[in-house]
C-alpha cells in the first residue's frame, strides 16, 4: 500500500509543488495527470487519494475508480478554482475538501469538512498556496 495518489494537472506548478512536497517528506507517493487518467489502473491500493483534475470528461473516470479500485481509500477533493462555494465534482461526497477560496458565505453541498488552503499562526493567516488576498477581493489580504 501506498500513501498517496495525487490526480493533478501536470501544468499546474502550485498544486505540482505542493503535492511533490509530500514525497520529499518520505510519503510514497504516485500521479496521474490528465494526460495519463484515461488509461489509469492502479497496480496498488492507496491510504490517500488528492483529487484536483475536475474536467467534465474526467469525473466520470474518478467517480470509476473511486467505486472500484479505490473504493477504501481516503478521499481529498482538493480546490485550488477561483469558486467560493464548494463544487460537486464528484457522485458521492469526497471525505475532506481542501478548498482556495473559503469565506464565512461558503457553501458546502457535501456536507463533509472543508479546509481553507491555509495555514492558522495563532496571530496570522498565512497563505500556503498564494499572496491570494491580494488579487481577490472576497478573502482579506495577507496579515504581516
Amino acid at each position: 500500500m501506498k500513501d498517496f495518489l495525487f490526480l493533478n494537472y501536470d501544468w499546474v506548478p502550485n498544486s505540482t509543488y505542493l503535492f511533490k512536497c509530500f514525497e520529499a517528506c518520505g510519503y510514497e507517493c504516485d500521479y496521474v495527470n490528465e494526460q495519463t487518467l484515461q488509461n489509469f489502473v492502479p497496480r496498488y491500493k492507496y491510504r490517500v487519494v488528492v483529487a484536483y483534475l475536475h474536467e467534465p470528461w474526467q469525473l466520470p473516470l474518478i467517480n470509476h475508480l473511486r467505486h472500484t479500485y479505490l473504493s477504501n481509500s481516503y478521499w481529498v477533493q482538493h480546490d485550488d478554482t477561483d469558486e467560493e462555494h464548494v463544487q460537486q465534482w464528484f457522485d458521492t461526497a469526497p471525505d475532506l475538501i481542501i478548498q482556495r477560496e473559503v469565506t464565512a458565505r461558503t457553501v458546502n453541498p457535501y456536507n463533509k469538512p472543508l479546509y481553507p488552503h491555509h495555514l492558522i499562526n495563532r496571530k496570522k493567516l498565512v497563505s500556503v498556496i498564494r499572496l491570494q488576498g491580494f488579487v481577490n477581493p472576497i478573502l482579506p489580504p495577507p496579515l504581516s
